[in-house]
């Protein structure tokens, strides 16, 4: 994701794959982790010590109905 964004874009969660991916944002909010974290403030970017994927609170909100095919 972090490859994708620009300065129009807020990060809350996003983490970084490679050590030498260059990222366009300005605001982070949160990261995946502390790898993510260094990597950015290498880069030059502020970036608070907020850790955590958001996904991981995607049941809590989404509960779609699912109906089960059986082929």
């Amino acid at each position: 994701m972090l490859a994708h964004v620009n300065k129009k874009c807020i990060v809350w969660g996003s983490g970084i794959i490679h050590d030498n991916q260059t990222v366009k944002s300005e605001k982070f909010l949160a990261v995946r982790g502390r790898e993510t974290r260094r990597v950015l403030v290498s880069q030059g970017y502020s970036v608070s010590k907020v850790y955590g994927d958001p996904a991981l609170l995607l049941l809590d909100y989404f509960q779609p109905k699912v109906k089960k095919k059986i082929n």
